[in-house]
């Protein structure tokens, strides 16, 4: 898709020169997808940065923005939605499309085969057969260059929400059922992937920031009220097969900035959180960076954990210690010991 959108400003700039508005990481990546294929910028815009160097480019101040300039320089904008930069815009005379591209600019849909803008987001809905139906009752949200994949059985209840913003990409996989009032976002180069045959409950959230990951193995369960967000290159990943109860949270990261005014430093605590295959994870449980549980684990309700934890045990409490070891769990209510042994071994 980036290669429409090149083509496309090559097509609107003529002898204009670039100018990318936002002199941070997305815009800097922005200037670099447009490099790659032939476009060279000649600086940035940013209120909060001028007249100084951005990634070898000259920062210009927003007062470079006016009716004078609409032939010298055409304005890829890398920013999310702001009112004042739709103002200014308008008051000079910009013209979307004409004179500039609003590459953060939000697309709202509600009821969508597959789908594709100017802007790089792009929809792939994978129906049986090549049978084209609608996806009905979602709000989706994309910008930026981002990628929403739904494979075939994808079922979805009311008021699902979907973000994807700043090249992310989420990736729900075929037969898996997302249940009421779900929230699934990825925001500035993160991704989400959702394999086959999942459930997810109702009031279920994954809010991943920064470039951060949550990766949902095959056939896992989620109750409802489960809450996962990481951040920051962080990364939540569970395996195959797990089983989440409800009234569950998981961080991949403090979230917020903890400054050591001792050592004069910041302390960065953002951490993977992994949780192996077939794993149960009872009501009420947090789970905190740092947090490494192995396969085949029952994880007891209300602990807490943020340490690492061999395969085939019992944990539980505040901090969470071993109860008991060399056990193992089954999904059934009222399975004997013998059903499951002519099942498992």
């Amino acid at each position: 898709m980036m290669e429409q959108v090149t083509d496309f400003i090559k097509q609107q700039t003529g002898k204009r020169e670039i100018l990318v508005w936002g002199a941070w990481e997305e815009g800097y990546k922005i200037s670099v997808y447009l490099k790659e294929n032939g476009i060279n910028i000649s600086g940035f815009i940013d209120s909060n940065k001028p007249d100084i160097y951005y990634c070898g480019y000259k920062v210009y101040n927003t007062s470079i923005i006016c009716k004078e300039n609409t032939s010298k320089y055409y304005l890829v904008i890398s920013l999310a939605d702001h009112e004042s930069v739709y103002n200014m815009l308008y008051d000079n005379k910009y013209t979307e499309f004409k004179d500039y591209l609003y590459f953060g600019k939000s697309i709202f849909l509600s009821s969508i085969t597959s789908y594709k803008d100017i802007y790089g987001n792009s929809i792939y809905y994978m129906a049986r057969n090549g049978k084209k139906k609608f996806l009905e009752s979602l709000n989706i949200e994309m910008s930026a260059a981002s990628v929403l994949i739904i494979e075939d059985g994808v079922q979805f209840g009311q008021n699902v929400k979907i973000k994807a913003t700043h090249f992310s990409k989420i990736w729900i996989k075929k037969g898996t059922k997302i249940s009421d009032n779900t929230i699934i976002e990825a925001h500035r180069g993160c991704e989400i992937i959702i394999e086959q045959g999942c459930v997810l409950g109702h009031n279920i959230s994954f809010v991943t920031l920064l470039h951060g990951k949550i990766l949902i193995g095959a056939k896992t369960t989620f109750n409802h009220n489960v809450d996962i967000r990481v951040s920051d290159h962080s990364v939540f990943e569970c395996g195959s097969d797990c089983m989440f109860s409800y009234d569950i949270k998981v961080r991949g990261s403090d979230g917020h900035t903890l400054i050591d005014k001792k050592n004069k430093k910041l302390m960065d605590r953002k951490k993977n959180v992994y949780i192996g295959k077939h794993v149960w994870i009872g009501t009420g449980v947090t789970l905190f960076p740092g947090t490494i549980i192995e396969e085949d684990v029952v994880i007891g309700a209300n602990s807490f954990v943020n340490s690492q934890f061999p395969s085939g045990c019992v944990i539980l409490g505040t901090p969470a210690r071993i109860y008991k070891e060399d056990v193992t769990w089954d999904r059934s209510f009222d399975v004997t010991y013998k059903e499951w042994e002519k099942k498992n071994l």
